[in-house]
């Protein structure tokens, strides 16, 4: 087969897939869309400098995505929810072309392709919060770093400052960015000590990076500080709260193997994924870890390593009862090394041929887990959640409050006629501004599932009075009721 016709069919797999994913999984088609999504794409909308340099209500994860969507929403007029799903995909796309250039075959850039746009569901948020966009920038800035010695000396300057200001934007969009980072300045001062680099190069190489951590530091510290809320997440768990969280991590993966879950293609994943490593294992030869493909199978396998360790060390992994989307960086990190090691391994025919087909097995059936889970596990349906909550469009412009999980996520929609915020005795009231614009409604609606089990004849939400003034009814999956303010 001529090189072009492989390229072709290449670029239509690849076209295949991202089209796949941006179907399912973007915010405009994910059926499992929740408030956290939500929040995103009503940034969009009331996005405001510097207040919202981190997402509402907290002081990590930077917006990238709500700035960059001020472009199609502003510019081109497209609506919040869409131009947070295009924005969203096209860093992911971005990223994935970055981190190709790591692989030699069109084979494990699809096979990369599957792991980065279509992943198990255990891992599915590397398409949903910041872990994806996290390690879109660590790719570019892998892409940028290794064309340092093979440019002009202007174009040396421009990439210095682009790995700079993506490395400090990797940071602001993800604080777990800081472990990915340092070990990448580990690795390239490692790299220009033992290559023959000018001592120019050498020297301008300090100089970026000490402006680098200069202006970082500015910049990390300025945002944060702009946060409303300041929670110490950071907190590293003492020895009891390690063992716990090592309990509780290591349970989960029992029952996955023991297929104890409601999840049985995950539980064939995870010894496809076994039987995978053990294979790399055998036939791995140290004498290649110092070409330089091998050297970034090391780099990521020792940031996987360090980031989970991280991960189990923090008490705020602990206390959010170790939910499984804190691994999605281990995941991402160990598969490119794994797939690093893979295609830089000396096989015979035999060999070759079970390594690809036990990586089809592997990225097929992640690939099915997901859409297996959606459809007959959570939320039991493949319709966008979008479209769901579409008929709230029926009731007109009407403030709307409920339990965190069933609050914002309705206004994504029409965010200009549907206000929503959690009822007042929740911890996650993200935006106050968004509890003056739901009073501010002519009608009020209460939503009470996951909060009420009946609707009260009058209640009281942030320090004003709603008297009930109908009768319940069910509207986008939820049983609402409407309610009147009574003047104070």
């Amino acid at each position: 087969m001529l090189k072009n016709e492989k390229n072709i069919i290449y670029f239509l797999i690849l076209s295949i897939i991202t089209s796949i994913s941006f179907r399912f999984y973007s915010s405009l088609f994910y059926p499992a869309l929740n408030s956290d999504n939500a929040v995103t794409v009503l940034m969009i909308r009331y996005f405001h400098l510097p207040s919202d340099l981190y997402f509402w209500g907290q002081d990590r994860m930077g917006s990238l995505i709500p700035l960059l969507g001020q472009i199609p929403f502003k510019c081109f007029n497209i609506s919040a929810l869409a131009s947070e799903s295009i924005v969203h995909y096209a860093i992911l796309l971005v990223g994935f072309s970055a981190a190709s250039t790591l692989f030699r075959s069109n084979f494990f850039k699809i096979i990369f392709a599957f792991i980065w746009f279509l992943p198990p569901i255990h891992f599915i948020d590397v398409t949903q919060f910041a872990f994806g966009i996290h390690y879109s920038l660590i790719f570019i800035v892998i892409y940028l770093f290794n064309k340092l010695d093979k440019i002009l000396e202007i174009k040396f300057h421009v990439i210095h400052i682009l790995i700079v200001l993506s490395l400090i934007t990797a940071i602001w969009v993800s604080d777990l960015a800081l472990v990915s980072v340092f070990l990448f300045v580990l690795f390239s001062l490692y790299y220009l000590h033992t290559n023959y680099i000018s001592s120019i190069l050498k020297r301008w190489y300090l100089f970026y990076l000490l402006s680098g951590i200069i202006i970082g530091l500015e910049f990390i510290t300025f945002a944060k500080n702009t946060a409303v809320n300041h929670v110490r997440y950071s907190k590293i768990a003492d020895i009891e709260t390690v063992k716990k969280t090592i309990i509780i991590f290591f349970n989960t993966i029992k029952s996955i193997f023991l297929f104890n879950v409601d999840e049985p293609l995950t539980s064939l994943w995870a010894y496809f994924v076994v039987i995978l490593i053990v294979f790399v294992f055998l036939r791995l030869d140290f004498s290649n870890l110092n070409k330089t493909p091998m050297k970034w199978a090391v780099f990521f396998l020792v940031e996987g390593l360090l980031l989970l360790f991280v991960i189990i060390i923090s008490k705020w992994t602990f206390e959010a009862n170790v939910p499984r989307r804190y691994f999605v960086c281990t995941y991402v990190s160990l598969s490119i090394s794994i797939l690093i090691l893979l295609e830089n391994l000396s096989l015979k025919k035999n060999g070759l041929t079970f390594q690809k087909l036990i990586l089809i097995l592997i990225v097929f059936t992640g690939a099915s887990s997901s859409f297996y889970n959606l459809k007959y596990v959570w939320p039991k349906t493949l319709i966008p959640k979008s479209k769901v909550i579409k008929e709230l469009d029926h009731l007109s412009s009407i403030g709307i409050i409920g339990e965190y999980w069933n609050s914002y996520i309705n206004s994504i929609n029409n965010p200009d006629q549907i206000k929503s915020t959690p009822h007042d005795s929740t911890w996650v009231v993200r935006n106050y501004s968004m509890v003056d614009s739901v009073f501010k409604q002519k009608n009020i609606y209460l939503i009470k599932d996951m909060w009420l089990n009946e609707f009260p004849d009058s209640i009281t939400q942030f320090g004003r009075h709603l008297l009930k003034d109908g009768k319940e009814f069910k509207l986008a999956e939820s049983y609402l009721c409407k309610y009147r303010l009574i003047n104070n």
